[in-house]
């Protein structure tokens, strides 16, 4: 399946991705990630970097290629290819473009990061930038904040983007801080643009810009003052030059978000969040592109499998089809018969053609998948999935098939 940034930004919505990067964010602080640093390769003569970035969950198997090339002017700085694999088998399963996501998956971090630090009341909302960050912030942090006045500076853009956004430009980046409370840093600076002496009483920071050890979005001041919490101990402490100069990191979003560690205590301290942005929002916020584009039907390529997927009537019927279902991954893994049926029913009853039966086709796609997985199911794998085809019956209100005369138990 190929997913291109059109068909991203049908199928992923800001409300969505919230919730999820925070549910992603508590199982990697919890260790139930499996995510090294990224990788990055400098691209020194073009001054821009390439980057890998894997990570594994429990029901997701990704990796997202990116480039970075921070000068970059009248084209986007990042440019990203996101691609998912079956966990149980390794095969492809889809290639998306991650341009979008990366610009979506960072301002939905910040949303659920002002969710837990800034003030309740906060109204005042300045933003230091005027990228496509600048913009996927204001929509994220609208969803988690009412705000009565939004200030933007930018050395080039300022005006463009309040007038698109109505919004109000300000003159300078104090003139945009001095009084607000709540700041998004989204820069391509390798020198600070936000100085503490500008911070109110109160003020909540996101900064998700200077993701190297030698740059810095934020002067020594405002990182003396504010209690740091960040994405990825490990990544930040290792990638930003902000976290390296603070020294000090109170604790990872996911802890906060968890309970196990504390968030904003007082509404006169200064909080900050510094993100450099880790593998496992990509993976996660990309199974939400790939689920959707599955159920919607919304693909340009079927399967890449050409062995058991490219043989015999099941295969023709699955890939010619495309039953809204992901045959490893998502429904079949679920631990509930009754919710595995469910979700097949709900499938077979939006994809069905004007005349197919539903009840068959979801069928098939379950007996599809008993087959091809075959030895690699355990005994309590196949007893769920036999239930869940019991379930179905009950659910289209159809009669258990016999055997020898008797009916299947």
């Amino acid at each position: 399946m190929l997913l291109d940034e059109d068909d991203v930004r049908r199928l992923l919505r800001m409300e969505d991705l919230i919730p999820a990067m925070e549910r992603a964010l508590a199982d990697l602080s919890a260790g139930q990630v499996v995510q090294p640093v990224r990788l990055m390769l400098p691209v020194s003569e073009h001054n821009g970097f390439f980057l890998t970035m894997p990570a594994r969950t429990e029901s997701a198997l990704g990796a997202k290629l990116v480039t970075f090339y921070p000068g970059n002017q009248g084209i986007p700085t990042h440019h990203a290819l996101i691609l998912l694999f079956r966990p149980e088998t390794g095969e492809p399963l889809v290639t998306m473009d991650g341009r979008l996501i990366t610009e979506m998956r960072t301002a939905a971090v910040s949303a659920v990061a002002t969710q837990r630090l800034a003030r309740p009341d906060a109204s005042v909302l300045a933003i230091l930038g005027s990228g496509v960050q600048a913009g996927s912030h204001l929509e994220a942090l609208r969803l988690v904040r009412e705000f009565r006045e939004v200030r933007v500076w930018s050395p080039r853009h300022a005006r463009a983007f309040a007038e698109r956004f109505g919004v109000r430009a300000a003159a300078s980046a104090e003139e945009a801080v001095r009084g607000a409370d709540t700041v998004v840093v989204a820069t391509s600076s390798r020198t600070p643009v936000l100085r503490g002496d500008w911070l109110s009483s109160g003020a909540y920071v996101n900064a998700v810009g200077a993701c190297r050890p030698d740059w810095r979005d934020l002067d020594d001041e405002a990182v003396r003052r504010a209690r740091l919490y960040v994405d990825s101990r490990e990544a930040a402490t290792r990638e930003s030059g902000d976290v390296i100069a603070a020294g000090e990191v109170v604790a990872e979003i996911g802890e906060v978000i968890a309970g196990t560690r504390p968030g904003r205590q007082t509404a006169e301290e200064i909080t900050l969040f510094k993100s450099v942005g880790v593998a496992v929002e990509d993976v996660v916020a990309a199974d939400m592109v790939y689920r959707a584009a599955v159920e919607q039907q919304d693909t340009r390529a079927l399967d890449w499998g050409s062995g058991s997927m490219a043989k015999g009537r099941w295969s023709k019927r699955v890939t010619e089809r495309s039953d809204a279902l992901d045959l490893d991954r998502g429904v079949f893994t679920r631990k509930d018969p009754r919710s595995i049926a469910r979700s097949l029913k709900r499938s077979a009853d939006r994809s069905r053609r004007r005349k197919a039966d539903p009840y068959r086709s979801a069928m098939s796609m379950l007996t599809f998948y008993i087959n091809r997985a075959g030895k690699s199911l355990s005994a309590t794998q196949k007893r769920r999935l036999e239930a869940a085809k019991d379930e179905l019956r009950r659910l289209y209100k159809r009669p258990p098939p016999t055997r020898r005369g008797r009916a299947k138990q």
